[in-house]
């Protein structure tokens, strides 16, 4: 289950509003409804999606060094979905060091992107995902002719890296520190 962008979208308008474009990578055969959704309630945001199809490592890493060379990180922001595909071990370093150096921010889908070099990273909260689960499941066997939809994940929790928004200088107040789950980067 994929989170809800309204959420990931929501929270870094919070934190940064400035930010104007959200840039995106993604597998058209895997992610296509989900950029859909992206860029269906991004105006209502304040953002656009700027959305760059691939279907390999190397395609999706041409555009992430593309994006990081030529976006702006102003107004620019990159957002890393969980695809194992497109964002590995062998990529994620050089990501997180490029962006650093141009001062870039990175919001993801993946936990672990935040704890490596993510401003903010969205992901399911367990308990309420099984919640979730077990009420779409009372609902399919109650009314078994309904047609299955593609549903993004409601049940979400928020991490943020301090060490990244401190680095971007983004000023994190105590009231924003309760408001998400997973505080990481504090040294």
């Amino acid at each position: 289950m994929t989170a809800d962008p309204v959420f990931l979208l929501s929270r870094l308008k919070t934190l940064m509003p400035e930010k104007r474009r959200i840039i995106v990578v993604y597998d058209p055969s895997k992610d296509r409804w989900l950029i859909e959704r992206a860029k269906a309630i991004s105006a209502s945001i304040g953002v656009t999606i700027v959305a760059h199809e691939a279907t390999t490592l190397s395609e999706a890493s041409s555009h992430y060094w593309n994006i990081l060379k030529y976006g702006n990180p102003e107004t620019d922001v990159l957002w890393l979905l969980s695809n194992p595909s497109f964002v590995s071990n062998s990529n994620l370093p050089r990501l997180v060091e490029e962006s650093w150096r141009r001062n870039f921010a990175i919001i993801s889908n993946n936990i672990d992107h935040a704890r490596r070099g993510a401003l903010i990273a969205i992901y399911p909260d367990l308990e309420a995902m099984g919640a979730q689960l077990a009420d779409l499941a009372i609902a399919t066997y109650e009314n078994p002719n309904k047609r299955p939809e593609i549903e993004p994940l409601g049940a979400v929790k928020f991490a943020v890296n301090k060490r990244i928004a401190n680095h971007l200088g983004v000023s994190i107040s105590a009231q924003d520190e309760r408001s998400f789950d997973l505080i990481l980067g504090e040294r």
